[in-house]
């Protein structure tokens, strides 16, 4: 499928990465003069190698953006509201356009704006999804096939930032690899939990600062031998 990607900043090569060696087609906006092609070419490749797929997609970058097409847009831009909102309001179509954004509330950027947030690095195998402006079904679920084919766990997520991106990037930011993310409750509108495996041991530093994000309530370890 065809996809644009606004931004060419750390997370817009990393998704633009990722779509491309998903097997999608992507229209790549940077507002910069870099030279993305051997950059991307080398992130495609070691993302190829992670995943262990060959079904590489295609890619282009472009400095005008009227230049795409009314396809699935993923914004990734600096979070700066005001910048955001600016980026957006060029784009000549006001559907199928979803943002980034870790920090900013949706409905501030624009009124069709829909949430599709990665983790940082992007192989943590989370997606956080806000559904609230207008995109087509068919092809988010298109998108979303081909990231759950690769095992990224889908969460449907309220227009307020959270959790769950607080996590990812905390965890990420100590080298540690989420291998499955699973979150429910204990009763309908009760307490959440969520149930986190990972792939590397966790120190007594990292669970300190979980504790601290503001959402939590309490952590529990469970080490299996």
């Amino acid at each position: 499928m065809k996809i644009n990607v606004l931004g060419s900043g750390y997370m817009g090569k990393q998704i633009c990465s990722l779509f491309v060696a998903l097997g999608h087609s992507v229209n790549l906006w940077q507002n910069t003069d870099e030279k993305l092609d051997h950059v991307l070419k080398a992130e495609i490749q070691k993302l190829n190698k992670y995943f262990d797929i060959k079904n590489n997609g295609t890619f282009s970058v472009t400095n005008d953006i009227s230049y795409l097409e009314e396809n699935l847009t993923i914004e990734t831009v600096k979070e700066d509201l005001k910048v955001k909102k600016e980026i957006i309001s060029k784009l000549k179509f006001k559907n199928n356009i979803f943002s980034n954004t870790s920090s900013l509330k949706l409905s501030e950027i624009g009124e069709n704006i829909n949430g599709f947030h990665f983790m940082n690095p992007i192989t943590i195998p989370l997606v956080e999804l806000c559904k609230k402006g207008k995109y087509s079904e068919d092809l988010l679920k298109e998108l979303l096939d081909s990231l759950i084919k690769q095992s990224y766990e889908i969460i449907n997520v309220t227009d307020k930032p959270g959790f769950i991106g607080d996590l990812g990037q905390l965890l990420g930011q100590n080298k540690i690899n989420i291998a499955s993310f699973h979150l429910g409750r204990r009763e309908k509108s009760g307490e959440a939990i969520a149930l986190v495996e990972i792939d590397q041991f966790i120190d007594e530093k990292v669970i300190e600062n979980i504790k601290k994000l503001p959402q939590v309530v309490r952590v529990n370890v469970i080490n299996f031998k």
